[in-house]
């Protein structure tokens, strides 16, 4: 009879690296986690003595940082008509960090403004960042902001 209760203990310690290593395979096969994205959101139009004051709030979620940033955007006025391109230059984002980017455009104020789209990155600087693929673009200012 001692050797039925040996031979289960024996079973029980010989299966215990087959556990584990199915543990290990199970995780292994789990896929990976999205790579977080690069944001860019339109937040706040001011009118301005001379002109229009853009507020955008960038966040860099991904694992790189970007030390410079600059983009191509087309600006529509009221009726959808492009009324100019012009580059804003949102300097360095570091990895991980949210930044506050303002913008002061010359002429007519902020009323005149239909929305804004972010036609082309024009420089991403960043170890293996391809900016334009992690863009998401977004707005809270009442006005449309497209990518």
């Amino acid at each position: 009879m001692r050797i039925f209760p040996c031979a289960a203990v024996a079973l029980f310690v010989m299966s215990q690296p087959l556990l584990a290593q199915e543990a290990a395979t199970g995780a292994a096969a789990m896929p990976a986690k999205e790579p977080a994205g690069l944001s860019i959101s339109l937040n706040a139009l001011d009118t301005t003595d001379n002109g229009c004051k853009l507020t955008f709030l960038v966040e860099n979620d991904l694992s790189e940082t970007i030390d410079s940033l600059q983009a191509e955007v087309a600006l529509f006025d009221t009726d959808g008509i492009v009324d100019r391109l012009t580059m804003l230059d949102f300097l360095s984002l570091p990895a991980g960090k949210m930044r506050v980017r303002q913008f002061e455009l010359p002429g007519a104020g902020c009323d005149a403004l239909g929305g804004l789209l972010l036609n082309d990155i024009k420089v991403c600087d960043g170890a293996g960042v391809d900016c334009m693929a992690a863009l998401e673009t977004g707005s809270k200012a009442g006005i449309p902001f497209d990518g």
